[in-house]
C-alpha cells in the first residue's frame, strides 16, 4: 500500500483506538526512514506496543531502535515541553514579518 494511503489508514486507526503516540514521521537519518515517538507508562507497556507495531499489516519494520527516557528523572537538562517551541515560532514569525 502506498505511503499516503497507509498514513491515512493509520490516522483512522488512531481515531478509533487512541494510543500514546506523540508523533510518527517519515524522514532520513540514523540509518532509518521513519520515527515514532510515544509515551509509555513503563517498559512493559512500551514493549507490548512495539510488538503490536511489528505485527501491524501496514508497517514494514526492519529494525526497531529504542531510546528510553525517564521523564520523572530530575537530572533531565531540558524536559519535554511545547512552550519553548511555541515561543520560538512566535519569535520567528515576528522576525519574518518585520523583514518583509
Amino acid at each position: 500500500m502506498p505511503l499516503k494511503k497507509s498514513g491515512k489508514k493509520i490516522r483512522e486507526d488512531e481515531k478509533n483506538n487512541p494510543s500514546s503516540i506523540l508523533m510518527g514521521m517519515t524522514g532520513m537519518g540514523c540509518d532509518s526512514d521513519r520515527v515514532l515517538i510515544l509515551s509509555s507508562e513503563d517498559y512493559s507497556a512500551y514493549s507490548r506496543y512495539i510488538g503490536m507495531i511489528k505485527q501491524h499489516p501496514l508497517m514494514e519494520v526492519g529494525a526497531v531502535k529504542s531510546f528510553v527516557i525517564d521523564l520523572s528523572d530530575e537530572s533531565q537538562f531540558l524536559p519535554l515541553t511545547l512552550s519553548s517551541l511555541a515561543r520560538y515560532i512566535n519569535e520567528k514569525t515576528k522576525i519574518d514579518k518585520e523583514s518583509t
